[in-house]
């Protein structure tokens, strides 16, 4: 994978924008869909207008089929937007969500977006008071709603989707001086939130909740608390705490584990899970000025140690410590903000316990951003921190992703099926899986084509990527039916001609397949000569359905017939 060069300085690069070349080290944004490349791993876009400001907290993702979406606060300040590209496309000018007809809030802040197995985009945004609902596919949106609770939203309420497409979101509510957390659940076909549970009950005043799930479906929850550790005597403390809860949000295997700091002050934590189910806490430690990480393992139980970003915070105001993590397979990426607000991607060496520098994603301060894994970007959406603000998306490219599965589709023309039968199949990568050909009368088998060749009835597939495979069969021309045999005699002055008359009729089969016989073929032996092969004596039309065999020279001799047809390409059948 090619690594990107960290400039400490603004590269001057060229926009192609309306027919004009700007410098990137202006500070002049690009017009909307415009894209800027930095360096050769990394592109920009400017995904607002130039005429208008006011656009900020951006996210966003990619589904399966390539096709991106982003969504950010509108100029107003209570609306979201959003901008679509299909894969290969251009964006689309920022529209409001389902027109417009979306809660009102105060203030948007945060919003988060992940994909479904159907490639639908779940979408929530939110601020102090409450938080919004909505889901997009194929260019519809659905009617936003509020998951809603009692009382007053408290940063952050975020988002995440099970294996069965089940949605989870996790929220912290105030009610007077109480903080807890709550996880709320849609299923794939559910409008509404179903009733809320609270996880942390009160726990030490839980607040700025982040939620993945594993493969197992299992929920894992970080979230900052206001209060110092159980029986701690150092009052001076927000720690961050991770939590794990199974679907019916029970207690998993740890119960509220603290991964930061003690005594100091973290802030805003991220968390993420990779395809090996380990699970990283990401949060701002304001006590020492940097982005901190920690790494825990469920299969062995293991904490890690906490390890350091390399990248300092700028302490005022407090939302500079926001930072965002997601994973790609099984790595994890931050995109985080230096003090000079310069946002940068970093990725982390489980190997060597640390974080590096991947690419500075941004040419000037920045205010929010969003991070998501594409195929083979990384995405990080971002707003510019100076007025009138603008939204913009970074692509990083990194390695491309391994899907755990493969799919082998099997197909079949007429005449036959296989073993396992014709369909789709879902493998994991690398599975060898064999297959077997079977015609069905009266066909034989002749080849498969697709991902295979070959006229072997039974082949061995490797699934080192999706896959598929067509078995061919031939139909075989039949041989005529209902064959009889009249005897006839001639007798003259002196002696008798014995000869036979030989009749039969066309096989229904052939004229069911439209098969056109261009001649048949009689053959005949002795009755009495079971293990003798046949004899032809003679070739007939295709149309011809009679034979008189004169070649029976002794009244005697008992002799049986069949007859064979020949298609177009000369391909016989059998007679026998």
């Amino acid at each position: 994978m090619k690594r990107a060069v960290i400039l400490l300085t603004v590269m001057a690069v060229v926009v192609i924008a309306a027919g004009m070349a700007i410098s990137a080290s202006s500070g002049t944004p690009g017009t909307t869909s415009s894209k800027v490349v930095k360096d050769p791993i990394t592109e920009t876009y400017k995904l607002t207008p130039e005429s208008s400001g006011n656009y900020r907290h951006p996210a966003v993702a990619e589904d399966s089929k390539g096709n991106r979406l982003v969504i950010f606060r509108g100029p107003e300040g209570n609306q979201y937007y959003y901008t679509y590209c299909e894969k290969g496309g251009t964006w689309t000018p920022p529209k409001s969500i389902a027109g417009g007809n979306q809660p009102s809030l105060t203030r948007s802040l945060y919003a988060y977006i992940k994909v479904d197995s159907t490639d639908r985009f779940h979408c929530s945004w939110e601020d102090a008071n409450s938080a919004v609902y909505a889901s997009f596919r194929d260019g519809v949106w659905t009617t936003p709603i509020k998951p809603g609770l009692a009382g007053r939203y408290d940063l952050t309420s975020s988002l995440a989707v099970r294996s069965d497409d089940e949605v989870v979101t996790a929220d912290c509510e105030v009610q007077g001086l109480s903080k807890d957390i709550w996880l709320h659940a849609k299923g794939r076909n559910e409008t509404q939130f179903r009733s809320p549970k609270n996880v942390t009950r009160d726990f030490e005043g839980s607040t700025q909740p982040c939620i993945a799930v594993d493969s197992k479906d299992n929920s894992w929850v970080v979230w900052k608390s206001d209060y110092p550790l159980p029986n701690d005597p150092l009052a001076d403390n927000l720690v961050i705490y991770l939590g794990q809860f199974d679907k019916n949000y029970n207690d998993g295997d740890i119960d509220w584990l603290p991964v930061s700091y003690n005594p100091g002050w973290a802030f805003l934590p991220q968390v993420a899970v990779n395809t090996e189910d380990k699970v990283m806490a990401a949060w701002a430690q304001s006590t020492s000025g940097q982005y901190m990480s920690r790494l825990y393992d469920p299969a062995t139980k293991t904490l890690g140690p906490i390890i350091s970003l390399n990248i300092g915070l700028n302490v005022a105001p407090w939302h500079t410590f926001f930072s965002k993590m997601a994973t790609h397979g099984k790595d994890f990426y931050m995109a985080a903000m230096s003090p000079a607000r310069i946002l940068f991607l970093l990725k982390f060496d489980e190997q060597k316990s640390q974080w590096t520098q991947v690419a500075q994603v941004s040419d000037r301060s920045v205010e929010m951003m969003s991070l998501s894994s594409g195929y083979d970007r990384m995405l990080v959406a971002w707003n510019s921190f100076e007025e009138p603000t603008g939204v913009y998306l970074t692509t990083v490219e990194v390695d491309p992703l391994i899907p755990p599965t493969k799919l082998l589709t099997i197909q079949t023309g007429p005449g036959g099926t296989t073993n396992p039968s014709p369909g789709t199949y879902t493998h994991p990568t690398g599975s060898i899986v064999d297959v077997t050909a079977i015609p069905g009368f009266p066909y034989e088998f002749t080849s498969w084509t697709g991902n295979a060749s070959g006229s072997v009835p039974t082949i061995t597939v490797t699934l080192d990527e999706d896959k598929t495979i067509k078995a061919n069969f031939r139909y075989l021309v039949q041989p005529a039916v209902n064959i009889t045999v009249q005897r006839k005699v001639e007798r003259g002055f002196f002696n008798a001609i014995y000869f036979n008359i030989v009749s039969w009729e066309a096989n229904p089969l052939n004229n069911a397949q439209v098969v056109t016989i261009s001649a048949q073929r009689i053959y005949r032996k002795l009755r009495t000569e079971t293990n003798t092969q046949w004899a032809r004596i003679a070739e007939v039309s295709g149309t011809t359905m009679t034979y008189v065999d004169r070649n029976v020279s002794n009244k005697g001799l008992d002799y049986v017939y069949a007859v064979s047809c020949l298609d177009s390409n000369g391909n016989e059948s059998l007679y026998y």
